[in-house]
C-alpha cells in the first residue's frame, strides 16, 4: 500500500533550536539554522524509525482552542485517538472529512479525540472557520509533537536528542494508556484502519 508521506526533517538540538512564539505566518519560526555540519545528510528512511507502539504514552497537560484543558493521565478509561497535524500540511487538511466522520461515528462511546497542531491558536481560528475538524484542536502543540514523533531505532552523536516530524501522524491509545497503534504518514485507509483499532479496544475488558 503507498502512502504519501509528508516529511518535515526536523532534527531537534534543544540548545540549539528554539520555536518562535507563534505569529500571523502558517508555518512556525525556528530560530537559529541547522548547522552546517548537520546540512546535506542522507534522508532518513522510514526504516530507521521506531514508534510508540507497545509503549506507555506519554503524559501531556494542555487546553483546548475553547481553553478546555486535557491532561492525559486522567484520560484512563477512555481510548484515546491522537492526530498530529499542522494547516500547511495539505495531506493533513485533506483527510479532516473523514476524521470528521470517525468523531460522529463514535461520540457516545468513551473516546476521545486530540489534535495538536503545530500552528498557534490566532492561526487555527482562521483555518477552523474554513475547514472545521471535530477533533479537540489543541494549539501551539511543538512540545507534544516532538514527543510523539518516531524516533532514530539507533543513536548516534549526529541524531541524540532529534526526532523526525511526520505529518500526518495519528496515535491510538487503549484505557491504560498504552500505544496500539502509531502510524505516520497519509492513507487512504487511515479512517478504517482507526476505526478497526477502536473497536477491538472498546471491545476490550479494562485491565
Amino acid at each position: 500500500m503507498k502512502k504519501l508521506l509528508l516529511l518535515i526533517c526536523c532534527l531537534f538540538f534543544p540548545t540549539e533550536i528554539g520555536l518562535a512564539q507563534q505569529t500571523k505566518e502558517t508555518v512556525p519560526v525556528i530560530i537559529n539554522e541547522i548547522p552546517a555540519d548537520k546540512k546535506n545528510k542522507a534522508p532518513t528512511k522510514i526504516s530507521d524509525l521506531e514508534g510508540l507502539a507497545g509503549k506507555s504514552a506519554p503524559i501531556f497537560k494542555t487546553a483546548d482552542m475553547s481553553g478546555k484543558e486535557y491532561n492525559l493521565g486522567t484520560l484512563r478509561g477512555n481510548v484515546v485517538v491522537v492526530n498530529l497535524w499542522g494547516t500547511f500540511c495539505e495531506p493533513c487538511v485533506q483527510e479532516i472529512p473523514k476524521l470528521n466522520s470517525l468523531v460522529e461515528k463514535y461520540k457516545d462511546k468513551t473516546v476521545v479525540f486530540l489534535a495538536p497542531a503545530v500552528d498557534g491558536k490566532e492561526t487555527l481560528n482562521g483555518f477552523l472557520q474554513k475547514y472545521p475538524f471535530s477533533y479537540q484542536v489543541l494549539p501551539a502543540s511543538f512540545a507534544i509533537i516532538a514527543e510523539y514523533s518516531p524516533k532514530k531505532k539507533v543513536a548516534s552523536e549526529q541524531n541524540v536528542g532529534s526526532f523526525d516530524m511526520i505529518l500526518p501522524t495519528h496515535l491510538i491509545i487503549d484505557k491504560n494508556g498504552i500505544v496500539v497503534k502509531h502510524f505516520w504518514g497519509f492513507s487512504k485507509t487511515t479512517d478504517a484502519d482507526i476505526s478497526s483499532a477502536i473497536d477491538e479496544l472498546l471491545a476490550a475488558k479494562t485491565k
